[in-house]
């Protein structure tokens, strides 16, 4: 649980470092969504206040997003997990899942591998 909890983190830090931004840190007040957006937008403002409709859409955007079910990568992940693997190499493990040519993440090149 924690690798998921620092996904936002290192994503909207990846994000900042791009653009030359300054890193901020997580702020435990907010929302799961809400913090991501923090960590994202927040420029000098002393407290960031999310849009509540748009921290509500990234939370389902994130929710459907996770709910995968029995994809490649999840497969792989539930696979190598079911084995009490360290979490990360779990993840390792559905993330080389991904780099396969049939998995359901490019649709029309992975109809090209059925057919």
């Amino acid at each position: 649980m924690r690798l998921i909890g620092k996904m936002p983190t290192i994503a909207a830090y990846t994000y900042r470092h791009s653009l030359g931004f300054p890193y901020i840190y997580p702020d435990n007040d907010l929302s799961y969504a809400e913090n991501f957006m923090n960590m994202l937008w927040r420029m000098v403002e002393p407290k960031y206040q999310a849009n509540p409709v748009l921290a509500r859409a990234l939370d389902i955007l994130f929710i459907l997003h996770a709910d995968h079910e029995q994809n490649c990568s999840a497969n792989a992940m539930r696979a190598v997990g079911s084995s009490f693997a360290d979490p990360f190499l779990s993840t390792a493990a559905a993330a080389a899942a991904l780099s396969g040519p049939c998995t359901a993440a490019p649709t029309k090149k992975s109809s090209k591998c059925w057919m």
